[in-house]
């Protein structure tokens, strides 16, 4: 995959432009990088957005552009939050949390091609229950396989994410890390992210993303994973795995005990409103029903 082209956005003058720009596509898609993404000592660097195929990328500096009130970034912000815009995005519970706390923007209209490789196992690749429980036995609780196998209604409704990495190579899309970027990575870690002039290997990383997500929106279309039939179920699915995690600590306890790797309960499926409801001890999410090992 080629180096993508983009255009780096530091100055509220120049995000007055990308916005304008943006706004003649009724499909974007959407990533952040930050220090710690949605974590207490979390930082935002890089708000990278383009078009459906990311042919026009821009990456946003949230740590030159710090003044949310600048009237510059309301048209930015009202795209964001935009209902009948939507934003494509591959695991989006961090990125929101993050774009809440650092812009206080509430994102809406949010397609999650990770949700959309979850669901498409039951609605349209007809995965069998044995093979959902065998992905749970060899991935996150291979401790607890016998158990999976002595009682798996225990483990009814769990379903575990796939990373983007597995999805690539599940859709046939070829594509490596930069080494240079993965020797920053050892070297510094997340904190890679808040130097400034951002190295142009980092620049091309947050924008190679955009160009990850947007194969991959076209391999799931393609496969009939996403199709209009599905599609405003899915973006209602999606409003509510985006808004899985509420604060920076929920994150943190997520990170702690690895709980990412799921989607929650009540994502797939909502409660009905006169339901009554359970929070976990463990992930403090609210369900329907408690599920042992869940957590």
């Amino acid at each position: 995959m080629a180096a993508p082209n983009y255009t780096l956005c530091d100055t509220y003058e120049s995000v007055v432009v990308a916005a304008s720009t943006l706004s003649r596509s009724s499909i974007l898609i959407l990533d952040c990088e930050a220090r710690d993404l949605a974590r207490p000592t979390g930082v935002l660097s890089i708000v990278s957005i383009s078009d459906v195929d990311a042919t026009t990328i821009f990456l946003i500096d949230a740590l030159a552009l710090r003044d949310s009130s600048n009237p510059a970034l309301v048209p930015l912000f009202d795209l964001l939050s935009s209902g009948t815009v939507t934003k494509l995005m591959w695991d989006g519970r961090a990125d929101a949390l993050e774009l809440r706390e650092t812009f206080g923007v509430e994102l809406r209209g949010v397609l999650d091609l990770q949700l959309a490789e979850v669901v498409s196992r039951k609605s349209v690749r007809r995965e069998t229950e044995e093979s959902r429980l065998r992905r749970l036995a060899t991935g996150y609780f291979k401790q607890m396989r016998h158990d999976i196998l002595r009682d798996p209604a225990a483990y009814e409704g769990i379903d575990q994410v796939s990373g983007m990495k597995n999805s690539l190579k599940a859709c046939g899309i070829h594509d490596s890390k930069d080494a240079a970027v993965v020797a920053l990575h050892e070297a510094k870690g997340s904190a890679m992210w808040l130097q400034r002039p951002l190295p142009k290997a980092l620049l091309q990383y947050a924008a190679h993303d955009l160009k990850l997500i947007a194969a991959l929106y076209t391999s799931f279309v393609r496969a009939g994973w996403i199709n209009g039939r599905d599609l405003p179920l899915l973006k209602e699915q999606s409003e509510r795995y985006i808004r899985t995690l509420h604060t920076r600590a929920l994150k943190d306890l997520f990170d702690q005990r690895n709980l990412g790797m799921f989607v929650s309960l009540h994502v797939i499926d909502t409660p009905p409103p006169d339901a009554q409801l359970y929070e976990c001890e463990s992930c403090h999410q609210q369900n329907t029903k408690t599920i042992a090992g869940a957590c």
